[in-house]
């Protein structure tokens, strides 16, 4: 969707189209506290949604994603990958 979109604009772009699974790659944090505060609002309407969050970004450390709720963490794509081929995500819908 773009960088630095405030978490309101995450939020609908999630009402809107509705994805199985929301990557979030967090390059930098400015503030960690209002990084958080943010994060919880798309965290709690993905919950809300059933959708998946996976998050990543060299901004993620140990001490920040210990304060975090995810599904998943990716060092890098090729780990978001991975974890996609593990779930029933990649797998097509059978109705």
């Amino acid at each position: 969707l773009g960088t630095g979109l405030p978490a309101e604009t995450l939020c609908a772009a999630m009402e809107t189209m509705r994805p199985k699974l929301f990557w979030l790659s967090v390059s930098n944090i400015e503030s960690v506290p209002a990084f958080l505060e943010q994060y919880n609002l798309i965290y709690e309407r993905a919950q809300r949604l059933n959708i998946i969050i996976a998050v990543g970004g060299n901004a993620l450390n140990a001490e920040i994603r210990r304060q975090m709720q995810y599904h998943a963490f990716c060092d890098s794509l090729r780990h978001l990958v991975n974890f996609v081929a593990g779930t029933n995500l990649a797998k097509p819908l059978v109705v």
